[in-house]
């Protein structure tokens, strides 16, 4: 704690370091989105084509995640990060110079290594630099980043003025942040002990062996199948003539209300439990009140402004659970700041595994053109975010020893 102390304000750099590499590769992935015409001419590309590129990044989450997490607990964050930044940054390269449809998405997934070796490493490297009661709030902040560069790459991309332009933008991008990561950021405090490193066979078997970890995966699984039916749907839906024909813009507003909300709940909400010094308790009670709230949300969709406000509080409340339950496993006594890399890759493969499949493949499969089916089973999923984490042990402040499993 001591070694903790002494980091000072330095802290709040790597901080801002781990939002800048995530930041980053959100918004090189999605600033694509807008070129989406130009891309499937240009690359003479299906609209199924384009959305597998769109999804290169994601797949790299569900093949690398792991690895990533368990070359962090080997060879330190910062290494393997930077190696990451430096594959990103090859991968944007050969989307501006590749001129086919495989050069586009291998360049995707190359670009995908600085996010999700990040992903996968944030709360190993912050568990380095903070103390415990402040770890939920560094991941909340690590959480916005996506959202953040999602949307603001949404918000500038046409002023590129071209496609081209926009991703030689990212070539330079993603390499002024992998050189800012290359020369500010280090694995832990001057002075502080540095953590052994881990036998790769030794640090799987004892991942895949612990229960609380799985069942932060399955928490997020239910966190991603409630935010991206609606990140994915709800703005298609409103403006279906079946559901009142809300204009397109419109209707981009309203959902943006449900982005906003969640990265309040992100900020808000560790700050808020630490405070109680108890998390499972007000987990569930925010949780199920966002999926009624979601819900409430679609069934007032005639009145713009109520549908927006409601979906802000509905992702406000769901926001603020996540990134407290994100932080367990530096906490828990089996993982640790040692495990923790692993414990991290092991969680976001199965929350990628879960942003993939369950809103395309489970529940758009079973509601077909019903999306008032849609939304209640993604409401469903929001509300049960917090039952899921009452699985795992209380550790919050307050908590007793018998509480936290110690």
């Amino acid at each position: 704690m001591n070694e903790v102390k002494s980091a000072g304000g330095y802290r709040w750099l790597i901080v801002f370091s781990v939002f800048a590499v995530c930041f980053s590769g959100s918004f090189s992935q999605f600033v694509l989105s807008v070129y989406g015409p130009q891309i499937m001419e240009k690359y003479n590309l299906n609209i199924s084509q384009f959305g597998f590129v769109m999804m290169g990044a994601m797949l790299t989450g569900v093949f690398f995640s792991i690895a990533a997490g368990v070359a962090g607990d080997k060879a330190g964050v910062h290494k393997v990060v930077a190696i990451a930044g430096v594959i990103s940054c090859l991968g944007c390269v050969l989307r501006y110079m590749g001129n086919s449809y495989t050069a586009l998405l291998i360049g995707m997934i190359m670009l995908g290594f600085f996010p999700v070796f990040m992903a996968s490493n944030a709360l190993k490297l912050f568990a380095a630099w903070f103390p415990p009661q402040q770890l939920g709030l560094c991941m909340g902040i690590f959480m916005a980043a996506g959202a953040c560069g999602t949307s603001v790459a949404s918000m500038v991309a046409a002023s590129f003025g071209s496609l081209e332009r926009a991703m030689l933008f990212c070539v330079f991008f993603v390499l002024a942040i992998t050189i800012v990561w290359m020369l500010l950021v280090r694995n832990q405090p001057k002075g502080a002990t540095p953590l052994p490193p881990v036998p790769v066979v030794q640090n799987l078997g004892k991942m895949f062996k612990l229960k609380n970890v799985w069942i932060i995966g399955i928490f997020l699984v239910a966190f991603m199948a409630c935010n991206m039916s609606v990140a994915s749907y709800f703005a298609t839906a409103l403006q279906s003539s079946e559901f009142g024909g809300m204009a397109q813009a419109t209707s981009g507003v309203v959902v943006s209300l449900w982005t906003f909300g969640v990265l309040a709940g992100n900020i808000v909400g560790p700050i808020l439990f630490a405070k109680i010094g108890r998390n499972k308790p007000g987990g569930v009670i925010f949780t199920v009140a966002g999926g009624i709230l979601l819900y409430v949300a679609w069934a007032m969709r005639a009145d713009a402004t109520i549908c927006a406000v409601l979906l802000f509080l509905a992702g406000f409340c769901i926001g603020t659970v996540i990134p407290v339950i994100m932080a367990y496993p530096a906490l828990l006594p089996e993982v640790g700041p040692q495990y923790a890399g692993a414990a991290g890759g092991l969680y976001t493969t199965v929350q990628m595994l879960g942003a993939s499949f369950i809103p395309s493949y489970v529940f758009a499969a079973v509601s077909g053109t019903d999306y008032s089916q849609l939304f209640l089973m993604a409401a469903v999923a929001g509300a049960l975010i917090g039952v899921i984490a009452m699985a795992l042990p209380e550790m919050g402040s307050k908590a007793g020893k018998t509480e936290r499993g110690a």
